[in-house]
């Protein structure tokens, strides 16, 4: 014990000497710079804690704690050590508020101008930001770049550029989102304690296994936040975490890791391990694709590349690894998608519920060619009327989708909702209509899924755009690809909405109880994925 307390006062005077040492040690971790580890394989930073006051770590075995970051000055701990991490004297980041407009691919030029040539005609003042990354991966040089249309104007809450936003989608039939720039990053003391010792250090610390295969526990990792399944739970991460100070002011943890190390937690939280092998190597080729392409593209303002949640992608640690799904990314050692030099950015849902979906159905930005809707069987479906959808959903079979035992209970589904609880969720969200006396689809995508629907009351109409603002406000349906009947009482009144619909997710890209179908039909993993990424 006294060597370490002895190292922890050393470490304290080198932290006292002031920034000239360390320069801005966090900058780091706001760059969309990609890192290769020794073997070449990119290094990722994935967001797995963000927001809290106190987060606890521990583990079996000995930890290093560097205040500096790796190659720094060093404490080992004991092994069975539990450590409390908190922020001092933290203030949240200076952030500027605007409205994402649009994006495109960066090589999509002509659409660009358009895009530009269509806001001024408009009067909207609009800026553009280069996001992504270009670089160097089994001797091609990639890119991931995208170009992001905002406006020009920032504004003084996220609240106001929320307004905006709404006020924007349904104006320009668009799907506007806020978008943070930072202006200062957030800043405070972090502090690791374990009751006998206490390490401090400005906006940073470091902590790693010194058994290379080793992990350390997070408590109470927060998940699903903003769905029904919201909860906690312990989970171990391989690699090395650091503690900083979110964009809030409070504690954000995240893992610098490996990216194949990364995919055998984020594979078997994403596909069950009991799946076809061919599936389960195709959705490791597609989230290691999807992966490196969000490289520089998502939070911008935070300290992390990726969130480890349903945002980006779910990544549980080294407690969900599981010997099949390690076999599966191990198999596809460093494949990854590609068209036209661009890295596929290879988006899956659960079920497609029998027919994929285009892209720019679903998000602001234009057509992808490689992410287009398709029958995921050998029936197509003519979505341009509900009589159409109505029976898709009624008679279509043969879809791979609902051939594998776990896509069953998601290829068709029904739920029944209360006006009441619609009407709530419609103030909260938009307007309350008043007694609602119908609901129609106004406008569906090619796989059937509603992008916008017309609620009709006795005070007013009220217009919902965007697959995710309709399942949300409807009591998180699976999925938008569904069509409603009005349940009415004895005084004709609505009282009930009764949903009957197929699918479990926004649907575009690879279909993941499809991909188990055509795994157990005898398809491989390739022929997998060029079923659903086209060319």
């Amino acid at each position: 014990m006294r060597v370490l307390i002895l190292a922890a006062v050393l470490l304290s005077a080198l932290v006292a000497e002031g920034q000239s040492l360390r320069h801005d040690r966090a900058a780091a971790l706001y760059s969309s710079q990609i890192r290769f580890d020794a073997d070449n394989v990119p290094v990722v930073t994935i967001g797995v804690v963000d927001g809290e006051r106190r987060v606890t770590f521990s583990s079996q075995g000995r930890v290093r704690i560097l205040v500096d970051g790796p190659g720094g000055p060093e404490i080992i701990t004991e092994p069975g050590r539990r450590w409390t991490a908190s922020i001092a004297s933290g203030t949240a980041a200076k952030t500027a508020w605007h409205v994402r407009l649009q994006a495109f691919a960066s090589d999509q030029m002509a659409a660009i101008q358009d895009a530009r040539k269509v806001w001024k005609s408009r009067h909207v003042s609009i800026k553009s930001l280069d996001v992504g990354s270009i670089f160097g991966l089994v001797g091609k040089m990639l890119s991931s770049q995208n170009i992001v249309l905002y406006t020009a104007r920032d504004y003084e809450s996220e609240d106001a550029a929320r307004r905006v936003a709404a006020r924007f989608s349904k104006k320009y039939n668009i799907e506007a989102k806020v978008m943070p720039r930072i202006r200062a990053r957030a800043r405070g003391q972090v502090s690791l304690t374990d009751e006998l010792i206490t390490i401090r250090s400005p906006d940073v610390l470091w902590m790693e296994p010194v058994n290379p295969e080793g992990t350390i526990t997070v408590k109470q990792v927060e998940y699903g936040r903003g769905f029904p399944w919201r909860g906690r739970q312990d989970r171990q991460y391989r690699g090395t975490l650091y503690v900083t100070v979110g964009r809030g002011g409070g504690i954000a943890v995240g893992n610098m890791i490996s990216a194949e190390v990364a995919l055998k937690g984020l594979v078997p939280a994403e596909m069950l391990p009991s799946a076809p092998q061919q599936a389960l190597q195709a959705q490791a080729v597609a989230a290691r694709s999807e992966l490196l392409a969000k490289i520089g593209r998502r939070h911008h303002a935070d300290p992390y590349l990726f969130c480890g949640d349903v945002h980006c992608q779910v990544y549980a640690g080294a407690r969900r690894e599981d010997a099949r799904t390690s076999e599966a990314v191990d198999a596809t050692r460093g494949r990854v998608l590609v068209h036209d030099e661009r890295l596929v950015d290879a988006v899956y849902s659960a079920n497609c519920g029998g027919h994929t979906e285009h892209s720019h159905a679903i998000w602001i930005g234009g057509p992808i060619e490689t992410l287009t809707g398709k029958p995921d069987g050998a029936q197509s479906l003519d979505a341009s009327s509900e009589a159409n959808v109505r029976n898709w959903l009624t008679n279509s079979s043969d879809m791979f989708c609902g051939l594998h035992a776990t896509g069953q209970k998601s290829f068709r589904w029904e739920k029944k909702i209360s006006v009441a609880q619609v009407r709530e969720s419609l103030r909260q969200h938009a307007s309350d209509p008043g007694p609602i006396e119908a609901l129609t689809v106004e406008s569906r995508g090619v796989s059937g899924r509603a992008v916008e629907v017309m609620i009709r009351g006795q005070e007013q109409s009220v217009s919902i755009r965007g697959e995710l603002r309709i399942r949300q406000l409807f009591g998180s349906l699976k999925s938008s690809l569904f069509v409603v009947d009005l349940v009415r009482n004895d005084t004709k009144q609505v009282t009930h909405l009764h949903f009957r619909g197929g699918g479990f997710g926004h649907g575009v890209g690879m279909c993941q109880d499809g991909a188990m179908g055509r795994a157990g039909s005898g398809h491989t993993h390739s022929t997998i994925l060029k079923h659903y990424y086209t060319n």
